[in-house]
């Protein structure tokens, strides 16, 4: 990695330092006094005002729960059930905020077929315990439901979290968006889908139980026929920090399919000046282009080494070798964010890239409220592949980040292997051929911002080296098998989770090699803390705290409350527990 320095003002963050304006020739075009020309993009500028003031309004829509009009009947004779309107209503807002932020058109609406597609896609993955896109029949299921169910798996973004508790907000941020993981960082099949430009429509579905939860959101709709946003880019030149996570690839999709041996991308810190280029010859950390059709195609990927992202950063990125010079500025940005004036050497004008976006698959969507056939393939081999993305075998990514500071694991099931977030991941028993695990990653009560990559940090220790991080409450597979390679080298964690603080110490040669895709924060101090958690959990038993009801122990602890009742059969009132009363887990 080199570095080179350039002259910045730091403090507060500009409103923006890019903006989206379109260029598709040397001709500018009119821009609002407040809008930086940006170079090869053709996407709606946003200022971050107006990001804050579109997150403050939807906010209460977006953070609600799953709920159900009608509930699923998950064994013979079965019924798909149907989410309530509310939370319908938050996922498609959750939705269009995400295009809103990314600059593409934000007006997407329900549409009451895909919703029963993806309402049935989410009961017979449920059913089979098995996230697919392509599932089998279960035993005693109607012809019809079950083709039903068909069409939408195949359609969709599919996710699945190990407890019955999940909302789309976290599924979308952190599970779709992120595509982070392995299966998924060559791509970014679920992301592309969720801002295609041309979606005008989509549906959600979910079954949460005793099985999980498992949920799935209609991808294949092109019924947005006008759409003609390029270059549509994430993190967006104004990212709200609390959305982006320090693991996250960035995207820019053209439209238009992309040489990735002609491409260079150089990406570089404004504040200090250090930089990382990317091409198919060298790399300073990942970097791909994909040009499968998942949403809009071309889509250039990377993901800088050791990069962590604040509120008040901000990253100018460059393209070469396109037909169109591509440069814009990510400003990162929170609630506090101050200023709207971009500072020394964070020229908004060098642009902002567009993104190479790829359509669902020449023609093969189903159009406006169609379904995509008996049995269609969603076409040119871009079937949604295990995990979740419909598409050119695009996998939703191992596990998902818990949003907005969410406590991971609430109501996790470390056993279970789940993911520490609403939305987490199957465990590899889960994957098919085409490696369909559903998309997220770690994350703890902290906003992403202020916690470390542990993975990074791991791998950078050398032998002897204790590495002790705070507020992260949870590991990936990856993290935990990183430790493992490592020579006596030891992993400190100290976080609090549920009002309760932890330390956990994992010796190198302590470390697991398995195929639990997320060890969550009861897990952890399960296998490796430093005695019994201060209020009082052993693992078989629980000491009932202050605000204790038995539906929260439950999700503690990765159960239904029915599961917990069955095992305190000396609790006559589920309603009334007291404070200091032990209540059994096992």
């Amino acid at each position: 990695m080199r570095k080179k320095f350039v002259k910045a003002f730091s403090g507060c963050a500009g409103v923006l330092l890019t903006g989206l304006l379109a260029v598709t020739s040397l001709d500018m075009q009119p821009v609002r006094a407040e809008e930086p020309v940006a170079v090869g993009l053709n996407v709606t500028y946003h200022t971050q005002q107006e990001i804050l003031d579109r997150m403050n309004s939807d906010a209460a829509v977006t953070g609600a729960r799953l709920a159900f009009s009608t509930d699923p009947v998950t064994a013979q004779p079965y019924a798909p059930g149907s989410l309530s309107q509310d939370t319908l209503d938050g996922a498609v807002t959750m939705l269009n905020q995400i295009r809103f932020i990314a600059g593409v058109q934000d007006n997407v609406t329900l549409d009451d077929t895909y919703n029963q597609m993806t309402q049935a896609a989410s009961l017979v993955n449920y059913v089979n315990k098995e996230l697919t896109h392509y599932p089998q029949k279960p035993d005693g299921m109607e012809d019809e439901l079950f083709q039903l169910a068909a069409d939408g798996a195949k359609s969709s973004n599919i996710a699945y979290a190990s407890w019955a508790s999940q909302t789309f907000k976290d599924s979308l941020i952190n599970g779709w968006m992120a595509d982070y993981d392995d299966s998924n960082i060559d791509r970014l099949g679920h992301r592309r889908w969720c801002i295609n430009p041309e979606m005008g429509k989509t549906g959600f579905g979910a079954v949460a139980g005793e099985n999980g939860t498992y949920s799935a959101m209609y991808s294949f709709d092109t019924s947005n026929t006008g759409a003609a946003e390029t270059g549509v880019a994430w993190p967006a030149q104004n990212m709200p920090i609390e959305y982006f996570h320090n693991v996250y690839p960035w995207s820019v999709s053209m439209g238009s399919e992309v040489d990735k041996d002609s491409v260079t991308v150089t990406l570089t810190k404004v504040s200090d000046g250090q930089t990382w280029t990317f091409s198919s010859a060298s790399a300073d950390g990942y970097f791909n282009v994909d040009n499968g059709r998942y949403g809009q195609q071309g889509c250039i990927i990377f993901r800088p080494d050791g990069a962590k992202y604040v509120a008040g950063d901000s990253y100018r990125v460059t393209i070469e070798g396109l037909d169109t010079p591509v440069s814009y500025t990510v400003n990162f940005f929170d609630e506090s964010t101050c200023g709207n004036t971009p500072g020394e050497g964070e020229n908004p004008g060098e642009g902002e890239n567009p993104g190479e976006g790829e359509n669902p698959g020449e023609g093969e969507n189903p159009g406006e409220g169609e379904n995509p056939g008996d049995g269609e393939n969603p076409g040119d081999g871009e079937n949604p592949d295990d995990g979740g993305n419909p598409g050119d075998g695009e996998n939703p990514g191992d596990g998902e980040n818990p949003g907005d500071g969410e406590n991971p694991g609430d109501g996790e099931n470390p056993d279970d292997g789940g993911n520490p977030d609403d939305g987490g991941n199957p465990d590899d028993s889960d994957d098919s051929d085409d490696n369909e695990n559903s998309g997220s990653s770690s994350g703890s009560n902290d906003s992403a911002a202020s916690l470390p990559d542990v993975g990074t940090e791991i791998a950078d220790a050398k032998s002897g080296d204790t590495v002790k991080v705070t507020g992260v409450t949870s590991l990936s597979n990856g993290e935990m098998k990183e430790l493992l390679k490592k020579t006596n080298v030891t992993l400190v964690m100290e976080y609090t989770y549920e009002g309760v603080n932890y330390v956990v110490t994992i010796p190198s040669n302590a470390a697991m090699d398995n195929d639990i895709p997320w060890y969550g924060p009861l897990y952890l101090s399960a296998h490796y803390g430093n005695g019994a958690p201060a209020n009082g959990t052993t693992g078989s038993t629980y000491t009932v705290q202050a605000k204790d009801t038995l539906s929260k122990i439950a999700r503690s602890n990765g159960m239904t409350l029915a599961q917990l009742a069955a095992k305190n059969p000396q609790i006559k009132n589920l309603n009334n527990i007291n404070i200091g009363q032990q209540i059994n887990l096992k």
